[in-house]
């Protein structure tokens, strides 16, 4: 019976062994699984944050060229309403019959309505502190009527897309009549 014994003593300390060894292998294999996840989602958290990024720069270029195509639009039809406007006006100068303008009018608003609904909208600062972001300078008048540097009459009527001017206004600022030019007129 001792032989029995020890043949299972063996038995039962070969088998702790061999499986003493496979829990080592286990561990080790659970180490390597458990780098290899790490580096998964790594890898995964990088490639998701690219794509974010890309997804952002690619919704920033759709619009800036959104934005491009809508100014180069405006640029063209810009000068066909400066063109009717300068029609309209010298038109009245002749004397006509305010009836036969109506149709420029209409022509004119349909196109300031057109351009307003794609988000250009004309301005004329008329009033307003002459600012060199949004006017150019066309020349200056002598006038009681303003103060120094006020917007006294327009030339060309600016446009803007949102705050982003796209063409200034070119204005005429008010300037104060000197003493002199005063008394000479009344001479």
């Amino acid at each position: 019976m001792a032989k029995k014994e020890k043949k299972i003593d063996t038995e039962i300390s070969t088998g702790l062994m061999n499986i003493s060894k496979d829990i080592k292998i286990l561990k080790e294999r659970l180490l390597e699984l458990e780098k290899e996840n790490r580096q998964l989602r790594s890898s995964l958290f990088n490639a998701t944050s690219d794509n974010k990024r890309l997804q952002i720069i690619s919704q920033r270029e759709k619009e800036q060229e959104s934005g491009s195509t809508l100014k180069r639009v405006a640029g063209h039809f810009m000068p066909v309403i400066d063109d009717l406007e300068q029609a309209k006006k010298m038109l009245l100068d002749t004397g006509i019959d305010p009836a036969h303008i109506k149709p420029i009018e209409f022509i004119l608003d349909s196109l300031e309505k057109a351009m307003k609904n794609i988000g250009l909208e004309s301005f004329e600062p008329i009033g307003k502190e002459f600012d060199p972001h949004t006017c150019q300078l066309g020349g200056k008048m002598p006038t009681d009527d303003y103060e120094e540097d006020i917007v006294c009459k327009v030339i060309r009527k600016g446009y803007k897309i949102a705050e982003d001017t796209i063409r200034p206004a070119i204005v005429i600022c008010a300037q104060k009549k000197n003493i002199s030019d005063n008394t000479e007129s009344q001479k």
